[in-house]
């Protein structure tokens, strides 16, 4: 493998690996994001339905409660929403058959004295958040809204696809950057070296009149050798030119 390719395969090593690292960060801070996002729509849709309920509660009118149920039904993540009064009795609901019926005597949602999860597997997983309405210090009834936890699991899915199909994007965008940056530095490292290795071929032969190129503005070491091997290249021919007069003056 040559000094090139070597340096080559070193850079795009250091920085795809650096690249791969960060992508890897990235994309698990991006999934812990949308994951809270969820968790906090969820928590947000429970706590909306909730001051609905206790606003129809002060009314004394479920009116305001039931409309609210009718814009969760159009969610396809949400399973069933719900506002009960203090006996259980369904005040609003997004299946509105269940309006009027009473809730099951172990609901979670009846006996809540603070917002809680549980989740439910049947058919499908349901996430369901519940807590109570409270007035005055006084509860008033309860709150339940599920989340079909497959929808919910789908549009995180949906959400890291976006951000994985645009962070890769920007990899290779990157990526091809680097290379440029990679085989440009890659070249400065080892041009001088080959113009030394041509050099030396051209001593070798018997040019002694050749002397590498200096690159302008250039002050590292390469930039020394050259210097040093091009004074080496004006001693050898200097040597060459006594030896020549000495054999002419022996021959005359």
């Amino acid at each position: 493998m040559s000094i090139k390719a070597y340096v080559l395969w070193i850079l795009l090593g250091l920085i795809g690996g650096q690249m791969l690292l960060f992508s890897l960060t990235f994309y698990a801070v991006e999934y812990e994001a949308a994951v809270r996002q969820a968790e906090s729509h969820q928590t947000d849709t429970m706590q909306n339905l909730r001051s609905v309920c206790q606003e129809s509660a002060l009314r004394t009118s479920p009116f305001a409660a039931i409309n609210f149920a009718n814009i969760l039904a159009k969610d396809p993540a949400i399973s069933h929403a719900l506002c009960a009064d203090f006996n259980g009795r369904i005040l609003a609901h997004t299946d509105l058959d269940q309006i009027g019926r009473y809730l099951a005597k172990d609901s979670p949602a009846l006996a809540a004295k603070a917002p809680g999860k549980i989740e439910r597997q049947g058919e499908k997983a349901i996430l369901e958040t519940y807590g109570p309405v409270v007035i005055n210090a006084r509860r008033v009834g309860a709150v339940s809204v599920g989340f079909n936890r497959e929808v919910m699991d789908e549009r995180v899915r949906r959400t890291l696809w976006g951000i994985a199909e645009r962070l890769l994007l920007v990899s290779c965008l990157t990526l091809a950057v680097v290379l440029l940056a990679a085989f440009a530095v890659a070249q400065r490292l080892t041009g001088p070296i080959t113009e030394l290795v041509a050099g030396a071929k051209q001593i070798a032969s018997g040019n002694l009149q050749y002397e590498v190129p200096a690159e302008r503005g250039r002050a590292d070491e390469m930039r020394f050798l050259i210097e040093e091997f091009n004074l080496m290249s004006r001693r050898l021919r200097e040597v060459e030119e006594m030896k020549e007069r000495f054999l002419a003056s022996i021959t005359h």
